[in-house]
């Protein structure tokens, strides 16, 4: 009983710990938005997954971009970190699935989750710093 006992304690005072990793859990699909230049549209999905490093995910953005009669859909690889509230997503231009574009630069964000509605804000960093916004479009964590 005392083995029992013991073993319910240490599963209690591990709890604490599980319900903070999944506050700071970030993984999962997110749907973004950038206030670009006028006349322009961008936009995409995201979808972060866990690392075996702590605050690491690995990442997949597909990016819708239309500006100046051009439009470019980009498959983009990242890594995304996460220190605290800020959000670093550094990202490698992979394909594209319309008009490719030898000088299309990678999609970077600058992120804060803001803690009130779980949404991440920032800025985009491509071709200028633009006002982005993340939300999560499914809902759920993985």
């Amino acid at each position: 009983m005392r083995i029992f006992i013991g073993c319910l304690s240490l599963l209690l005072l591990a709890a604490p710990a599980s319900a903070n990793d999944d506050e700071s859990n970030i993984a999962g699909t997110w749907a973004f938005q950038a206030e670009v230049q006028e006349n322009c549209e961008f936009a995409g999905t995201a979808r972060l997954k866990r690392t075996a490093k702590p605050n690491y995910f690995s990442c997949e953005m597909t990016v819708r971009d239309i500006c100046q009669g051009n439009e470019a859909i980009v498959r983009q690889s990242c890594v995304v970190t996460r220190e605290g509230d800020e959000v670093k997503v550094n990202a490698v231009v992979e394909e594209f699935f319309l008009q490719p574009n030898a000088n299309y630069k990678p999609d970077n964000f600058r992120l804060t989750i803001d803690p009130k509605t779980g949404e991440m804000n920032g800025e985009l960093d491509s071709y200028g710093i633009w006002k982005a916004t993340w939300k999560r479009s499914d809902g759920a964590t993985s």
